[in-house]
């Protein structure tokens, strides 16, 4: 399974180039969701009580997330209506 894992995913060039994309989708989820707790799931806005909390919770609530619930999620927040029907 590990060889599988680093020849499939970890080292495959086709995964690797949407990284830095990732990290950066993972970012911008991240700066959001610390300034807008409200917006998270009532579980993770308990969690949120004071600073340091404040940043587990919003780090539980991404990693929680599935790499399609990100994407959606993003796409959501930050890419207008009008164009995804394009």
């Amino acid at each position: 399974m590990r060889a599988f894992m680093f020849r499939r995913v970890y080292s495959n060039p086709v995964a690797k180039a949407e990284e830095s994309r990732a990290e950066q989708l993972i970012e911008v989820l991240y700066e959001y969701f610390f300034t807008h707790i409200e917006d998270m799931p009532v579980f993770f806005q308990k969690m949120a009580v004071d600073e340091e909390s404040k940043i587990r919770a919003v780090c539980d609530y991404i990693s929680a997330m599935s790499d399609h619930f990100a994407i959606a999620k993003y796409e959501e927040l930050f890419v207008p209506k009008a164009w995804s029907v394009l």
